[in-house]
């Protein structure tokens, strides 16, 4: 009986060992996920660089990425991390089972969202943008 539902199991692709735990994001993958964010339609139609005192663009990284420091450049300008602020994208950045997950928020506009990312060819791609205004 044993060996039957072994074989049922192994037929059908079910497993009994647990999901391995996401891998851990590098300095790079965080770099690469804040400029997909930051640059992506959805998320870019907010931050209003012709505003007064909207550049340089401003964000925070919660932990456990949060001593990241983004080597990213928007509107000619360098993105300067804060640690907190009203006037920053505040981002909480985590990896999924097969991509990374962006939760974002940004005051000034009373914008938020979700944002799903997956990694093509060493490069981190937006693949859905879920974005609300509060």
């Amino acid at each position: 009986m044993k060996i039957v539902a072994l074989l049922l199991a192994a037929s059908t692709g079910v497993s009994s060992l647990p999901p391995s735990p996401p891998t851990p994001l590098t300095k790079t993958d965080i770099n690469q996920i804040v400029g997909a964010v930051l640059t992506h339609v959805k998320v870019a139609q907010y931050l209003h660089p012709e505003m007064p005192g909207r550049l340089p663009v401003k964000i925070a990284i919660a932990a456990p990425y949060s001593g990241t420091q983004p080597d990213l450049v928007l509107y000619n300008r360098p993105v300067v991390v804060v640690v907190a602020g009203d006037d920053a994208v505040n981002f909480e950045i985590g990896s999924t089972s097969n991509g990374a997950k962006a939760e974002i928020s940004y005051r000034p506009e009373g914008m938020g969202g979700t944002v799903l990312l997956l990694k093509v060819r060493n490069r981190w791609i937006v693949s859905s943008a879920s974005i609300y205004e509060y």
